[in-house]
């Protein structure tokens, strides 16, 4: 699929190059802001339908085969600048610079819930494996991670340089990846927001970042000549620890006295704080770490 000037698409044929049909989306309407930067196309994961966008505020769904539109999905304004269909190909994530993340039925076409309101426009989004979870790139200088469920955001980045134009998880999802305007890359923990590796600064602007497909190398695109790729696994190296993950944020919550799961920071009663430090001394000492350790 070939998405030309003024929404037309051409359908090619990879195996010959011969188009093999066109379809007008948006009735023939120009590109506006939200053709800049990245893809415009998303087809489903089961190849049934795709979603068309760049023209204002408006994102189409049609039908793989045919081109039948099937649904239209509006924001109250402003323009769409990436879409995102869920694994399981049940939801539909809308981005705008009205500064919300939709959430649509993609068999109805109607709205999920409330909008996930961010301070910014937001450029990009992907979901987790699961669905439960999406990750954002937003122009304040943040990345964040959402609980679908809820609509509450569960996890934000430190402020970046300049705005963050794209987000990547990473295989196994302990790790996403966040770029920047300013061009620089920067590798979080998925869990608990903390940066994973010295940021990389490729010089100028990063619009999109994107896996291969065997998932070993990332590739980044946009105002840096040519496209850069790189085996991530070669600059996030973890240092190996005496402690899970999880026994190390226990600890953390026992030595600040504060509950600091899902993004969340409230202190902790006494009786909280007693049946951590219960938990945690049941399994380690902290002689046995520090020797460990040494």
């Amino acid at each position: 699929m070939v998405l030309c000037h003024r929404s037309q698409i051409l359908l090619v044929d990879v195996a010959t190059g011969m188009v093999r049909g066109q379809i007008t989306a948006m009735e023939g309407k120009e590109a506006t802001h939200g053709y800049v930067i990245r893809d415009r196309i998303r087809i489903t994961s089961h190849g049934d339908l795709f979603a068309v966008w760049g023209s204002h505020n408006v994102v189409e769904i049609r039908e793989l085969q045919t081109g039948q539109l099937r649904h239209s999905l509006r924001h109250d304004r402003d323009f769409v600048h990436d879409v995102q269909f869920s694994p399981d190909d049940s939801l539909i994530a809308t981005c705008s610079s009205d500064h919300t993340v939709r959430l649509w039925n993609a068999e109805s076409g109607k709205s999920m819930g409330t909008p996930l309101h961010h301070p910014g426009w937001i450029f990009n989004a992907q979901f987790t494996r699961d669905g439960k979870r999406l990750l954002t790139a937003c122009d304040d200088r943040h990345a964040r991670v959402w609980d679908v469920t809820t609509g509450t955001s569960v996890l934000a980045t430190y402020e970046q340089p300049d705005q963050v134009f794209g987000v990547c998880l990473l295989p196994g999802e302990e790790f996403f990846l966040a770029c920047d305007r300013s061009g620089q890359l920067t590798a979080w923990d998925t869990r608990h927001g903390k940066m994973m590796a010295p940021a990389r600064r490729l010089g100028r602007m990063v619009y999109q970042l994107s896996l291969s497909g065997s998932g070993k190398e990332v590739i980044a695109s946009g105002r840096i000549h040519p496209s850069r790729i790189f085996r991530w696994s070669d600059w996030i190296v973890e240092r190996e620890l005496p402690l899970s993950r999880e026994d190390v944020l226990l600890l953390g919550e026992i030595i600040s006295a504060q509950s600091i799961r899902e993004g969340a920071v409230t202190s902790l009663t006494p009786a909280e704080w007693l049946q951590r430090w219960q938990r945690f001394h049941a399994h380690h000492s902290i002689r046995e770490i520090v020797e460990r350790d040494r």
